[in-house]
């Protein structure tokens, strides 16, 4: 055994023990200081999308809503509240119709979304008519809608605004 000791010591060499100066070390911590910050930038980068996505569904949410109210209140069914033969008294002043959540009957709303709907009396124009008598052509009431609808919270809305034309016998008082 002493002979192999012997030889050991022989061949190691102190001036190979002196020169590990912890090099591997220093590049092991370097190494890791920039995997460090590529993970924290791809996490920052990653909360980015996280709100754009949130944003983009709000938005949708809200664009959504709208539509519906606009649809709802163009529709002629029992529970729109909105009436598209109101006598008109005063063409220069028209009234204005409300299709809302607090109107009785209501307008419904849907579980993430909030709308109201504005319905505006702009004109009215006598058809050109399809009988062999003169003037007895479908006349068209022209009203304007403007639908807002949002987010429950407020945090995105949306406003857009329709034109709708409603068949009636006539544009004057005949039609009551």
């Amino acid at each position: 055994m002493n002979v192999t000791n012997q030889s050991f010591k022989r061949n190691a060499s102190p001036l190979r023990l002196k020169k590990q100066t912890g090099v591997v070390l220093v590049m092991a911590l370097i190494m890791l200081l920039v995997l460090t910050i590529i993970g924290v930038s791809s996490m920052g980068g990653s909360t980015l999308e996280m709100k754009v996505a949130g944003n983009m569904q709000q938005r949708n949410i809200a664009f959504q809503a709208t539509q519906s109210r606009l649809a709802f209140a163009g529709s002629s069914g029992a529970p729109n509240p909105v009436d598209y033969l109101i006598p008109i008294p005063d063409t220069s002043n028209p009234p204005v119709q409300t299709c809302n959540p607090t109107d009785s009957p209501p307008c419904p709303d849907g579980p993430g979304w909030v709308a109201t709907a504005e319905v505006i009396y702009l004109s009215c124009a006598k058809g050109s008519g399809n009988s062999l008598e003169a003037g007895k052509g479908v006349s068209y009431r022209t009203f304007e809608i403007k639908a807002n609808g949002q987010t429950p919270t407020g945090s995105s809305r949306s406003v857009q605004v329709s034109a709708m034309r409603y068949p009636v016998k006539g544009c004057g008082d005949e039609m009551l």
